[in-house]
């Protein structure tokens, strides 16, 4: 299922995950469990977005007892697209403002190129924006 950015669960779920090492980026690894738990998603799920991001060189595996994973490069070289491109295998989509289209191809839909605007204007924000930037904005809005 597509959520509000136009990507799919796992790019969402993967999103999370990367964001929470980068917040915590030089301190210990980050558990699957932990992801898991955070995401409320099964460890089945956490294992699945992990591995893919690993094996696409986004995170690393850090081995031991007090194992888990951090970032594979430094947040400021991982943009938001760099995340979901493991996941989508196109640009977010926003074809219907419904979950389930109601137009057909004999009646245009009066709200298409809004539509098309906004996914234009996602992918550019996900392209252009790194997980050091939003870290950083999570941090300040922690701030008294």
């Amino acid at each position: 299922m597509r959520g509000f950015l136009g990507i799919g669960d796992m790019a969402a779920k993967a999103l999370h995950a990367m964001g929470m090492m980068a917040l915590t980026e030089n301190d210990s690894p980050l558990s699957a469990s932990a992801v898991a738990r955070r995401l409320e998603a099964s460890l089945h799920t956490s294992r699945i977005v992990m591995s893919r991001l690993g094996r696409a060189g986004l995170v690393k595996t850090v081995r031991g007892r007090q194992g888990g994973f951090r970032l594979g490069r430094p947040a400021v070289k991982i943009s938001l697209w760099d995340v979901v491109a493991v996941f989508e295998s196109h640009a977010p989509r926003h074809a219907c403002l419904f979950s389930r289209p109601v137009c057909t191809k004999e009646t245009a839909c009066p709200f298409a190129p809004l539509t098309r605007d906004m996914g234009s204007r996602i992918e550019n924000y996900l392209r252009g924006t790194t997980l050091a930037e939003i870290a950083a904005l999570l941090a300040d809005e922690k701030q008294p």
